[in-house]
């Protein structure tokens, strides 16, 4: 069932309240304060939100909330006619968007409206302490944002209980499991009295009925975190810069083979494929197995210490997901990272040397 408007109200003031500077929340916010006839706080809100931007260097979009100020009858119309002309010289010479707030990034690439269409698909979840939300190893369709309270991300091994982080009113978690059917890689539990805003995979689909484009942008944000995830946790990519880690994660795609699906070899000319779930092995022309891979492999013609021999292929036992590396990051990091050039000169999959490409 879709938020109604009491429920929608609730959520936009938490979201504005974790993420100050985010122009999704606030505009609605102060549309729906005015909706309910609550201009003295619409117009607060506005001012407020004029200031942090300008504050900031978002000059155009300060403008857009001190025009809103003067639409809502601000008591002091001569402070906002030299905002507004302050602003306006700033953005006329080009000084203006110099640094940006707490943005939230799931909903980054969309618009209001459609920000406002996904928000809506939602359900509130209100739990207790101790209270668990997702358990490891099942596999379900739901990912949860938090809007207020906190939650514990466990790692059972066996009868132990691993903790290991907290998450905080703006995270989110789940949204792996949910898009890939993936089985839950932790436990979470309420560290505190919370409320979470569920979403189940149909949201994405809803949003992709209404607006194609935001359905991709939202799915592609979520694809962004798993990618972003896996090239945290590997030996060769672990060194990198945040600007790097962030310019990979921007153009690494995913490919998925599902079940007895081989990889295709023209995938592994123009880039290098990193596993990042599912098991698979490497066969030979008859089908015999000649070697069972491992979470991080990676197999690219780009190097001869990745390369495989013609007559081998990659066959997918279960499904498998892979990220894949452009050849000109490939290149750039081999020749920038001493550590990364070094991991992969260290790969020896049991296979004749190849002479070097190109």
């Amino acid at each position: 069932m879709a938020l109604n408007n009491e429920e929608l109200l609730r959520v936009y003031f938490d979201l504005h309240a974790i993420f100050v500077d985010d122009l999704h929340f606030a505009r609605p916010l102060i549309q729906q304060m005015q909706a309910i006839g609550d201009n003295t706080g619409a117009l607060v809100l506005a001012e407020s939100m004029a200031s942090r931007l300008m504050a900031l260097g978002q000059t155009g979009n300060a403008l857009v909330f001190l025009r809103l100020c003067r639409d809502l009858g601000h008591p002091d119309m001569d402070r906002i006619d030299q905002l507004e002309s302050m602003a306006e010289l700033t953005a006329s010479m080009g000084e203006g968007e110099s640094a940006s707030g707490r943005v939230f990034q799931l909903t980054d690439q969309l618009s209001d409206t459609e920000t406002r269409e996904f928000l809506t698909q939602g359900r509130l979840l209100s739990v207790q302490v101790g209270e668990p939300v997702v358990r490891q190893g099942e596999v379900s369709s739901n990912f949860y944002l938090i809007l207020e309270g906190s939650m514990r991300v466990v790692l059972e091994i066996g009868d132990n209980k691993l903790p290991l982080s907290t998450l905080m009113p703006g995270d989110y978690f789940g949204e792996f499991a949910c898009i890939y059917r993936l089985p839950r890689s932790a436990t979470v539990v309420a560290a505190a009295p919370s409320l979470l805003l569920e979403f189940s995979d149909s949201s994405i689909n809803e949003l992709t009925a209404i607006s194609s484009m935001a359905g991709v942008g939202l799915l592609r944000s979520i694809q962004k975190r798993l990618i972003q995830s896996a090239v945290h946790g590997h030996p060769a990519l672990s060194v990198l810069q945040p600007t790097d880690r962030q310019w990979l994660a921007d153009e690494m795609r995913l490919v998925e083979l599902l079940p007895g699906q081989k990889l295709p070899p023209e995938h592994l000319h123009e880039c290098c494929l990193m596993l990042i779930y599912g098991s698979g092995s490497i066969i030979d022309a008859a089908g015999n197995v000649l070697r069972e891979l491992q979470v991080g492999d990676m197999f690219s013609d780009l190097s001869p210490h990745l390369r495989l021999p013609e007559a081998l292929r990659v066959r997918s036992e279960e499904r498998m997901i892979f990220c894949e590396i452009p050849r000109l990051i490939f290149d750039s990091f081999r020749q920038a990272y001493g550590e990364f050039a070094m991991w992969i000169e260290k790969q020896d999959y049991g296979y004749p040397q190849l002479p070097p490409v190109g």
